[in-house]
């Protein structure tokens, strides 16, 4: 009796040992996970390049309408009512100040900044969109250094002063990026902050060209 008893227990164990039902289940059950990650880390690293490279070509696009003198001559124009266009180019001018007068060079930059961007970069909070223009008189005189930042607030400390004619301008457009997935922060560290945000930027140095001098060229 105790004989059969014994083969019964390993038949039963071998049974076990060998059966095989479920185990396509398993397999997949630990596979899937970091096969996920994978594919939308790859997403969203698609995501980042093509953010980035939109970026570059609004900003590009943007400071081509400081170099011709457009921007800064839209907005001096007392007579600015929707849109400004010289040259064959245009610049977008919707939105005006909270007064009703009308909108700065700062206030026209952005607008036509953040229209060269929709779709996939959004400029609804102000927080995550800003930019720094500055002008100097010679090319050796352009300062790369990051814009400061303020210690007690975190805020950037940027400028907008887009110059006249001749001039050297620098521009500098930031974007914070929200990451979908946290780990993608450490293969990104070198551009993420402490929020999980990339920071996208984008910098073109030029000479504004020869246009007539403006009598207002600030925001």
């Amino acid at each position: 009796m105790f004989r059969v008893k014994r083969r019964s227990c390993r038949s039963r164990r071998r049974s076990l040992l060998g059966d095989r039902r479920g185990s396509v289940a398993l397999e997949f059950a630990l596979v899937i996970g970091p096969f996920l990650l994978i594919t939308l880390g790859m997403i969203e690293m698609g995501l980042v390049y093509y953010a980035s490279d939109l970026l570059d070509q609004a900003t590009q696009e943007t400071a081509r309408k400081i170099r011709t003198g457009q921007l800064q001559a839209a907005a001096a124009s007392s007579e600015l009512n929707g849109s400004y266009t010289e040259g064959g180019g245009g610049v977008s001018g919707d939105s005006s100040g909270s007064s009703g007068d009308p909108p700065s060079a700062q206030e026209l930059f952005k607008e036509n900044l953040c229209s060269s961007m929709k779709g996939l970069i959004s400029c609804d909070d102000p927080s995550r969109v800003y930019f720094d223009v500055r002008n100097y008189q010679d090319f050796d005189q352009v300062d790369m250094a990051p814009p400061d930042t303020d210690q007690d607030t975190g805020m950037v400390i940027t400028e907008f002063d887009p110059g006249n004619r001749d001039q050297v301008i620098m521009v500098r457009t930031y974007y914070k990026w929200a990451l979908l997935i946290p780990f993608m922060k450490y293969l990104l560290r070198d551009k993420a902050d402490s929020h999980g945000n990339v920071v996208l930027s984008s910098t073109v140095v030029f000479r504004n060209e020869p246009f007539p001098d403006l009598v207002s060229s600030g925001g």
